[in-house]
C-alpha cells in the first residue's frame, strides 16, 4: 500500500491504474484489521472488544465510500464529511471505553487496598478475642502514643487466676468463652479511656494507658480488676467464677517497652505471690520492693496459682 501510494504520486503516473489497486489494498487492510480485532475479542481481550465496537462504524463507512459514490451529499463534502463524522464517533466510543476501564481499575485498586488493610488488621488481632495481639499492641501504642514524649504512660498487665484449673474443671471450650467475655469487658475501657487493650498470649492481657499516672492509674487498675470479676461467667458455666491479678508499671510512651513490661510483669508476679485477685503497682525506675503499692481485691487470698 505504501509503495503503490508513492508510485501513484510520481510525475507522469497514471492514477487511474493505481486507483483500483489502492482500493483493493485498502479493503484487504480493513479485512486484516477486522480479523485481528475479532481474534483478540474471542480470546477475551477487553481492548479487542472495545476496538471492535468503536471501529465498526468507521470501517463500515470506509467500505461504503469505496463502493458507493456519495458525490456532493452533506454540503458537498461527500465521503470526506461522512468519514469525519464516523471518526469522531470512534473517538467518543474509545474515550468512553477507556474511561470505563480506568474506573474499573480504580475500583480494583481501592478493593485491593481495602483488602490489604483488612489483612493487616487481622494480622494484628488475636483470632479468639479480637483484641490486639502482641505485635498489634506494640504497633498501635507506638503509633498513637509514641509521639507524646512528656505524657505519662501506664502498662496494666492482667493475668487470669488459676486459669489452668478452669480448663481442667470446665473444659477448654468454656475457658475460651470466658476469655472472650473478659476481652469484651476490656474493650469497654478502650472506649472510656485513652488506651489500647491487647492479649499477649494465653490468659495474659494488657492495657496501655496514656495520660494517667500515680493514684489515678492505680484506681484504674483496681477498677479493671473489679469489673473483670463481675463479668457473668456463670452464664457460661454454673458456679464458674474468675478473678485476675494485675501488675502496673508507669513510664513514658516514647520509652522502650521491654523494661516497662518487665516492671509490670514483676508487679504481676508480686500480686500472684501476695494471694491473687489484687493489684500491685510499681512506678518506672522505683525500687520494686520498697516502691510497690499493694491493693488487695475483694476476693480471699488463694494458696495455689
Amino acid at each position: 500500500m505504501f509503495a503503490m501510494g508513492v508510485a501513484s504520486g510520481l510525475p507522469g503516473a497514471d492514477i487511474t491504474f493505481f486507483a483500483p489497486l489502492l482500493g483493493i489494498g485498502t479493503l484487504m487492510s480493513v479485512a486484516v484489521a477486522v480479523i485481528c480485532i475479532a481474534t483478540a475479542w474471542r480470546k477475551g481481550h477487553v481492548e479487542g472488544r472495545d476496538l471492535a465496537i468503536s471501529w465498526a462504524l468507521p470501517m463500515a463507512t470506509l467500505v461504503l465510500t469505496l463502493v458507493v459514490d456519495l458525490g456532493g451529499v452533506l454540503w458537498g463534502g461527500g465521503d470526506k464529511i461522512v468519514m469525519l463524522f464516523a471518526s469522531a464517533l470512534q473517538v467518543v466510543c474509545l474515550t468512553a471505553f477507556a474511561t470505563t476501564r480506568l474506573g474499573a481499575l480504580r475500583v480494583e485498586r481501592d478493593t485491593a487496598i481495602a483488602t490489604g488493610k483488612r489483612l493487616a488488621e487481622l494480622a494484628e488481632r488475636d483470632p479468639l478475642t479480637g483484641l490486639l495481639n502482641r505485635r498489634g499492641f506494640l504497633a498501635r501504642c507506638a503509633k498513637d502514643f509514641g509521639g507524646r514524649t512528656t505524657m505519662p504512660f501506664g502498662l496494666i498487665l492482667i493475668d487470669v487466676d488459676r486459669f489452668k484449673a478452669v480448663n481442667d474443671e470446665f473444659g477448654h471450650q468454656t475457658g475460651d468463652e470466658a476469655l472472650i467475655l473478659l476481652a469484651d469487658k476490656l474493650k469497654t475501657f478502650e472506649a472510656a479511656h485513652d488506651c489500647h487493650a491487647g492479649r499477649l498470649g494465653g490468659e495474659e492481657f494488657v492495657l496501655g494507658v496514656s495520660g494517667i499516672a500515680g493514684a489515678d492509674l492505680r484506681r484504674l487498675g483496681e477498677g479493671v480488676r473489679s469489673e473483670l470479676a463481675k463479668c457473668p461467667y456463670d452464664a457460661i458455666a454454673p458456679a464458674l467464677k474468675i478473678t485476675v491479678s494485675i501488675g502496673i508499671a508507669q513510664g513514658l510512651a516514647d520509652g522502650p517497652f521491654g523494661p516497662l513490661y518487665r516492671l509490670a510483669d514483676d508487679a504481676l508476679y508480686a500480686a500472684k505471690r501476695a494471694g491473687r485477685n489484687r493489684v500491685v503497682t510499681v512506678e518506672d525506675g522505683s525500687d520494686h520492693g520498697a516502691g510497690s503499692t499493694f491493693t488487695q481485691g475483694a476476693g480471699a487470698p488463694h494458696s495455689a496459682r
